[in-house]
């Protein structure tokens, strides 16, 4: 029988690839940034900034939620179109 992890365990083998990720989500909201034609409006840098909101707080569920933010709004006829 395995026991469950600890959250000091958890974290201790998961820190340098969430570590990695992070900086990669930074990386590219600099490029966004520093482009040349602002996208300020775009719908998508909106679902962005609302994970990232997510992420910051102290949900519960946090992956349910953030995939919620990026699935498109269910269609009962999805089948039909």
């Amino acid at each position: 029988m395995t026991m469950p992890m600890t959250a000091s365990d958890v974290l201790e083998r998961e820190f340098l690839a969430v570590r990695a990720k992070l900086i990669e989500v930074a990386a590219t909201l600099d490029r966004i940034d520093r482009a040349k034609d602002p996208i300020s409006e775009d719908p998508r840098l909106d679902k962005i900034r609302r994970g990232l909101e997510l992420l910051a707080g102290d949900h519960k569920d946090r992956a349910e939620q953030l995939q919620l933010i990026f699935s498109l709004p269910y269609e009962e006829n999805w089948r039909n179109d």
